[in-house]
């Protein structure tokens, strides 16, 4: 019997699928690979944010920058002031601080300011003087007839309505002609003191015996000069300059009040009264002349040949009279302390003409005031002249009425923004447009839509930054292409500051007497005097830029090379905080020759400033630069983007 044997053979196992560990490692690698590019995508994000934001400041600056170019005239000087007291102005703030805390120490009752966020950060460089124009052609408005309408550059401004001891109005405006010509004379003169003036251009001045006397004017009236002043005290043996320049809080400070004078003062023989000599300062039942200082020394007395003396315009809440220096608002009050800054001047200043050292000219007013706050965003543009009529705007996400506002950066509190002006009674626009040639307010946004009462109907989309105006007002009013002037805030608290290097420099005889516009001449001990190819200047002009109209040096040659001379050269104040130099016991910056004349160091041929020529070392000092700087906040930080340009003379534009 046979026996079989078999064997079975398994069938041969066939893997279909991953196995759950290699599923897990897949996985991870998976996700390792995908976080590694979420990772990419916020730095992205961020990197296109950050490039839209300057691109958008770039603009800004650049937009605000062609503003000034094209403007007959900039303001004198914008400075610094002390918010405690606005007639002082403060020269040795950097014009690049954006310290937060500069006056917070002070408390939250910031005088003259309501609140301590408008003098800190970029809120230093606040005061304007001396923005000039011509008064303009008259032009009838909405509601004041005929006027010469103006709006002030850098509105809106600080402004404060009430009235003087007399019952007069008064604000916070100082508003002057162009500089009367002075000529110095004798007072007290034997056998005749009267003052001989040629014109109602000129007046004339006795320093010693403190006299001042203009041409009179016939009539019962009065008219009122502005007198801006340097005086000398003595400080523990050092002679001190002390400046006195208009104060929105105290006009008295500067006024001289000149009364006319009766038919009946004319003498036999004459065509016109003779001038009179008045006291220029107030005392006792005398009050026509300026509020005297504390500590005026009647022995070291005026500083010869820095007065100012100009004519006053006269604020009026009623209707004008024949008086071509008058003015009224003509934008409306939008908060207690805050105002848009549009103007009407008497129609009369129209024809009127001065004379003055340059001759006759047309009647030219230069306004002093404050800026509000330079986190107002102002931009100038053109309506479309065809639908649709929507504006955009240099900047997006808008602040509306009702969000939460950025905090408050001295007290670092979360706040409910109300408006433009952050008043904290009254809600105030989100949006304000005005039609810069006639001064109307086109349209007014508050937290949505225009309200039925406002000209022009107006929606903002605040997030993408865009006006769109209604069509059919705009085409019933006929304001295609008409230019507005735009107000608004933005989140992340953006602002605009505007620095530009006075209009002429004076010297001084120490270091600390050097003012805001002033500059001081190096020597040759370099801890009294500084660096001899050096002019230094108080740190308020850091990085501005200074032309040196005339300078003459000695040198260590043999002549005819021992004296040199040089005109019009531009330098740039030298803006490194550290390379600032202390300079008779003051931290001061300064220009350097060497940076034109290599030769002029003391290892080559030892420059020095010479005044054997003409009496003056340096002459004709003058600004030349306008500097934009537009900030916003990063979280905790500020960024800025800034734009310098060099601007010639009106006279050359």
């Amino acid at each position: 019997m046979r026996h079989c044997i078999t064997t079975r053979t398994s069938p041969r196992r066939t893997t279909i699928g991953f196995s759950l560990i290699e599923v897990m490692v897949a996985l991870v690698v998976l996700t390792i690979g995908i976080f590694a590019l979420i990772r990419l995508f916020p730095v992205g994000f961020l990197t296109i944010l950050r490039t839209n934001e300057l691109t958008q400041a770039q603009g800004l600056a650049q937009e605000q920058i062609d503003a000034q170019k094209q403007n007959h005239s900039g303001p004198e000087s914008i400075v610094a002031v002390d918010p405690t007291n606005p007639a002082n102005i403060l020269s040795d703030i950097r014009p690049d601080t954006l310290d937060d805390e500069s006056f917070a120490s002070v408390g939250g009752n910031v005088k003259p300011y309501n609140d301590p966020f408008y003098v800190s950060n970029i809120n230093h460089f606040l005061r304007v003087l001396g923005e000039t124009f011509r008064i303009s052609v008259p032009a009838s408005n909405t509601a004041s007839g005929m006027g010469a309408l103006t709006m002030l550059q850098r509105g809106p401004v600080y402004n404060l309505f009430g009235t003087d001891a007399s019952g007069n109005p008064t604000d916070s405006l100082t508003i002057r002609s162009l500089p009367l010509q002075r000529t110095e004379q004798n007072s007290t003169a034997s056998p005749v003191a009267t003052a001989l003036l040629a014109n109602d251009g000129q007046y004339a001045i006795d320093y010693q015996n403190l006299k001042i006397a203009f041409v009179p004017r016939v009539g019962t009236g009065l008219r009122q000069f502005v007198f801006a002043y340097d005086y000398l005290i003595n400080v523990a043996g050092t002679i001190v300059i002390v400046r006195v320049i208009p104060s929105p809080t105290n006009p008295a400070a500067t006024t001289i009040t000149v009364p006319d004078v009766l038919t009946s003062s004319i003498l036999p023989g004459a065509s016109a009264p003779e001038p009179i000599w008045q006291d220029i300062f107030s005392n006792g039942s005398y009050t026509n002349g300026v509020t005297k200082p504390g500590n005026f020394d009647p022995k070291l007395g005026l500083r010869p040949n820095t007065d100012d003396v100009s004519r006053r315009f006269r604020y009026v809440t009623t209707p004008f009279d024949t008086d071509p220096y008058e003015y009224r608002w003509y934008s409306p009050q939008f908060s207690t302390q805050a105002n848009v800054g549009a103007l009407i001047f008497n129609p009369a200043g129209y024809s009127q003409t001065t004379s003055g050292t340059s001759g006759v000219q047309p009647l030219t007013a230069r306004v002093d005031y404050t800026i509000f706050d330079n986190h107002i965003i102002r931009e100038d543009r053109a309506i479309p002249v065809s639908a649709p009529y929507d504006i955009r705007l240099s900047l997006q996400f808008v602040q509306v009425n009702g969000h939460v506002g950025d905090p408050d950066r001295i007290f670092d509190t979360q706040t409910i923004y109300n408006g433009l002006f952050r008043d904290p009674v009254n809600t105030s626009p989100d949006v304000l447009v005005y039609n810069v040639n006639t001064g109307d307010v086109i349209t007014s946004v508050v937290g949505g839509p225009t309200p039925s009462s406002t000209p022009v109907g107006a929606v903002l989309d605040d997030r993408a930054g865009i006006l769109h105006l209604s069509q059919a007002d705009v085409e019933k009013k006929n304001l295609q292409g008409a230019t507005v002037r735009i107000f608004y805030r933005t989140e992340k608290d953006w602002g605009v500051d505007l620095q530009k290097a006075n209009a002429h420099y004076s010297p001084a005889d120490l270091p600390v007497n050097v003012q805001y516009d002033g500059y001081y001449i190096g020597g040759s001990d370099a801890a009294l005097d500084g660096a001899a190819n050096r002019i230094y200047f108080p740190l308020c002009e850091a990085g501005k830029t200074v032309v040196l109209g005339e300078f003459f040096v000695r040198t260590n040659q043999p002549a005819p090379n021992d004296r040199l001379r040089f005109s019009n050269e531009a330098y740039q104040v030298n803006e490194n905080p550290g390379a600032f130099e202390t300079v008779g016991g003051r931290l001061m910056t300064y220009i350097d020759i060497s940076s034109q004349h290599a030769e002029a160091v003391p290892s080559k041929q030892a420059w020095v400033f010479d005044s054997q020529q003409t009496g003056r070392a340096v002459d004709n000092v003058r600004g030349g630069s306008m500097r934009v700087r537009v900030v916003w906040r990063d979280a905790s930080r500020w960024r800025k983007v800034e734009n310098i340009n060099f601007l010639a003379a009106p006279s050359d534009r």
